[in-house]
């Protein structure tokens, strides 16, 4: 009862059906009969990407890493122009550790397409993981230019606010900010700009804009509650941090509530109440590195 095995009542010769079939299979952790799904899916269609990728990704979780990897390179030599097949063969080698190897395999699936957002992302993401974040500026521009939303030149201005290019940041951000009049994301890196600036006051007073707007918006208040602890103002930090923490219980924006007040009540020798804090970031975000040191 319940086998995904149905999904071929319709049609069980489709190399859809059987893909769909060994997916539902790998999910729940059936995984030979999962690769016998794509095996079959393979004799149907021998250039199917897909089935090949998805046996190798199978391998590689068993720990089979030879096998997996010429798994992988079967789907290109099936497939050459399979964008699937040169970016999974890319995938598997930035697990592996193979750095230049992934290097060449996402360059290579960018060649397929220049214009492809899934190779520009991958290759200014491996850009940035590899500490040569300069190389990946034109990747990341790519996106942007190709899908215009705010979104993606949001993140464009993020990629040059982590290099500490605020301008060309600045550039991206006003007129977002403009048009969006104070809501959304684009003010409150424009806030964090003016601070890295050295002015905190116009980083308030964009804050100030966007909570009137929109009282309820997380990044604004968790902005304004780093303000107010940068600018001294403990008591006033302290009554707002535990306001936050208490109305947003289990986000990320309480687990940075609590760490505030965790760091604040330490700094006044108030053990216990900090150590409370810092349990619930913890209890929040078991990966809280920050809390974890406080603690230890």
């Amino acid at each position: 009862k319940g086998r995904p095995d149905r999904a071929l009542t319709n049609n069980p010769r489709s190399v859809d059906a059987l893909i769909l079939a060994g997916n539902a299979l790998a999910s729940l952790r059936d995984l030979d009969a999962a690769v016998t799904q794509y095996q079959e899916a393979l004799a149907l269609d021998p250039k199917g990407a897909q089935a090949y990728t998805n046996i190798g990704a199978i391998q590689y979780s068993r720990g089979q890493v030879a096998e997996a990897e010429a798994t992988f390179r079967q789907a290109v030599a099936a497939a050459p122009d399979s964008m699937q097949a040169r970016l999974a063969l890319a995938t598997f080698f930035w697990a592996s550790k193979r750095s230049p190897e992934a290097e060449s395999a996402v360059k290579d699936a960018l060649s397929l397409d220049p214009n492809d957002l899934g190779p520009n992302r991958a290759l200014g993401a491996f850009y940035m993981a590899t500490g040569r974040r300069e190389l990946a500026e034109p990747y990341f521009k790519k996106v942007p230019e190709t899908t215009r939303t705010d979104e993606a030149r949001i993140a464009l201005a993020d990629y040059y606010m982590a290099l500490g290019r605020l301008p060309d940041a600045q550039a991206i951000l006003e007129p977002i900010n403009e048009k969006n009049d104070f809501s959304g994301p684009a003010p409150v890196r424009l806030a964090a700009i003016a601070v890295q600036g050295g002015d905190r006051p116009k980083a308030a007073g964009i804050i100030q804009r966007v909570l009137e707007k929109n009282p309820g918006y997380l990044p604004a208040g968790v902005f304004r509650l780093r303000l107010v602890l940068a600018d001294g103002a403990f008591d006033e930090a302290l009554v707002e941090a535990a306001a936050l923490a208490t109305q947003e219980g289990s986000s990320p924006a309480a687990a940075e509530a609590n760490l505030i007040i965790g760091a604040i009540e330490n700094s006044r020798d108030r053990t216990a109440q900090a150590i409370h804090a810092f349990e619930e970031v913890l209890r929040i975000e078991p990966q809280n590195l920050a809390a974890a040191l406080s603690l230890g």
